[in-house]
């Protein structure tokens, strides 16, 4: 039929998506913890070895980039590279993908150096933005 595409598994491509981010990590020897979402707060891919509320975490960090980008915006200044959240037991950044999602990554227990690796994590942000 004339406009149709091709049908595509969205199951498939969510599986693509997260052994692609695993390998990505993995050669950044990054030990995180991530979700990536789309800007409606859709969760797309989390990582397989955690068990988080990726119902929660997904629209949350959606929103906290958009408000900063919304912020930004404001002030007249460009959209925000990242978002940086600390507390005393953790660090996480959330970074936009490409113009639809973003990549919140965060340090799992007992782990430092998250902020050290923020050019990395953009980088595979980049990446991730050519296959979303």
């Amino acid at each position: 039929m004339i406009g149709t595409k091709p049908y595509r598994d969205p199951q498939s491509e969510r599986n693509e998506v997260e052994e692609l981010l695993d390998r990505c990590f993995k050669l950044n020897n990054l030990d995180v913890y991530y979700v990536l979402a789309s800007q409606d707060g859709v969760s797309r891919a989390k990582s397989l070895d955690v068990t988080m509320h990726e119902d929660i975490l997904a629209p949350m960090a959606a929103a906290l980039y958009g408000a900063a980008r919304t912020a930004h915006r404001e002030i007249n200044k460009s959209a925000p590279k990242y978002v940086r959240l600390e507390s005393e037991d953790m660090t996480g950044l959330i970074v936009p993908v490409g113009e639809n999602y973003v990549l919140l990554v965060s340090e799992k227990p007992g782990e430092q150096g998250l902020e050290s690796k923020i050019n990395e994590i953009r980088g595979i942000a980049r990446e991730l933005a050519t296959k979303v």
